[in-house]
């Protein structure tokens, strides 16, 4: 089961293990952007199923500051834990599958369930600060400089996991730019409620 998702991953990643901060970076913006598109999505769709308002179901949480945090919350934490499966077993996820990049153990195995799990609980308190606003971009800050310096993360650094990049060209180019236009549609879809026409 190892060596067929290990040859899964390396099909679309080189060997490349060069510092890539921005590739990286939207990579895993757009991870969190789909992550919290889909549970948007599937939220919608159990308060419809529950015999739910839609529109009075969205229209709380957006105008209700108390709703609005406890929703953002659960939004920032499932964004980060949706990856553990894929990152576990495939090393990869849609974001880093477009951007040709994948994260192993030094011998090029999954890195596993406990691993993956610690790595993103890391990333979401050292990288993102519990996606507190500024304070998140200063802990960024600070990820990038340790990356430019030392050639890579300090949680990839600290749980000794390699990241490959796949060598760039003109096609791949195009993929990325058409993932960052998707990334933009898609954040503002998920921040913006169903039936928002409907609530003025």
């Amino acid at each position: 089961m190892h060596e067929a998702n290990s040859s899964l991953g390396e099909a679309d990643t080189g060997s490349d293990t060069s510092s890539q901060a921005w590739r990286r970076f939207f990579a895993r913006t757009f991870d969190l952007s789909v992550n919290a598109f889909v549970l948007i999505v599937v939220w919608t769709y159990l308060a419809s199923a529950s015999a739910q308002d839609t529109l009075n179901f969205w229209s709380r949480i957006v105008t209700e500051r108390d709703n609005l945090v406890g929703y953002g919350a659960i939004t920032s934490v499932f964004g980060f834990l949706a990856n553990v499966p894929f990152m576990a077993y495939y090393g990869t996820t849609l974001g880093k599958w477009l951007f040709g990049i994948r994260v192993t153990k030094p011998d090029g195995q999954p890195m596993g369930l406990k691993l993956a799990l610690r790595r993103e609980v890391a990333i979401f308190a050292r990288a993102y600060f519990l996606m507190i606003p500024v304070l998140n971009l200063i802990t960024l800050a600070l990820a990038y400089d340790t990356m430019k310096n030392e050639g890579q993360t300090p949680w990839d650094r600290d749980y000794g996991l390699i990241v490959k990049h796949r060598p760039e060209s003109s096609f791949h180019t195009l993929v990325e730019v058409s993932a960052v236009i998707l990334l933009f549609v898609l954040t503002l879809l998920s921040i913006l409620p169903p039936d928002l026409d409907k609530m003025s």
